[in-house]
C-alpha cells in the first residue's frame, strides 16, 4: 500500500488490531516494515510533495523541472502525464500505480542529478 506523507502510522494503524495500535503509540512496539515500493514513494513525497522533507532544498528551476518529470509519469487519472480539466492536483500523482511510482521515482532521481542535486 502507498500513502502520503502524514498518512502513514494513519494507514498502519489500520492494519493493525486496537491492541497492537497502542503498543505502537506507547512505543513498546516497533513500526511495521514498509514494502519495497515505500523508498520510490518516500522519495517521490520527499522531493515533490509540497510539504516534502527535501522539497525546500530545491531552488525553483529544479522544482519546476521536477514536477514536470513526475507529472508526465503519474497515471492516477488512468493514464501517463494525462491532466484534467481541473488541472495539476496531488491526487494524480498520490492515486498512480506501482509502476508508476517506480517510473517517478526513477525521474526525480534522473532531474536531480541533471540538476546537480543528491538523492543520499
Amino acid at each position: 500500500m502507498i500513502v502520503y506523507p502524514g498518512e502513514r502510522e494513519k494507514m498502519k494503524a489500520q492494519e493493525l488490531s486496537f491492541k497492537e495500535f497502542e503498543a505502537l503509540i506507547a512505543g513498546t512496539k516497533p513500526a511495521p516494515k514498509s514494502n519495497k515500493g515505500q523508498a520510490d514513494w518516500d522519495l517521490v513525497c520527499d522531493f515533490c510533495h509540497f510539504s516534502g522533507k527535501r522539497r525546500g532544498e530545491l531552488d525553483e528551476r529544479t522544482k519546476r523541472l521536477l514536477d514536470s518529470a513526475v507529472w508526465a509519469k503519474q497515471d492516477g487519472y488512468g493514464s501517463p502525464g494525462y491532466t484534467p480539466c481541473q488541472g495539476w492536483d496531488w491526487s494524480g500523482i498520490r492515486d498512480s500505480s506501482k509502476k508508476a511510482v517506480r517510473e517517478m521515482a526513477k525521474a526525480v532521481r534522473r532531474t536531480l542529478k541533471a540538476c546537480g542535486y543528491s538523492t543520499k
